[in-house]
């Protein structure tokens, strides 16, 4: 059975050259705000701040962990 590609670690807007790239400290920033992998997903699905707050998070380019939504 042939293996699934990987996604890619970044994803580059061509038309702002903005690049975003998940890590293992984004994601667990991302799931301290909205639960884990399960509730998440249903979090990301019905709620336009946990939304919000992704995109935030994936735009600060903060080297450290978020402790606080004040932080974004």
């Amino acid at each position: 059975m042939a293996q699934p590609n990987r996604p890619d670690k970044s994803l580059r807007l061509e038309e702002s050259n903005l690049e975003f790239k998940m890590t293992y400290l984004m994601l667990n920033d991302i799931l301290r705000f909205t639960g884990g992998p399960d509730e998440a997903m249903a979090s990301i699905l019905t709620n336009q701040d946990t939304r919000d707050l992704i995109i935030r998070r994936l735009m600060t380019d903060a080297k450290k962990p978020i402790e606080s939504h004040k932080d974004l």
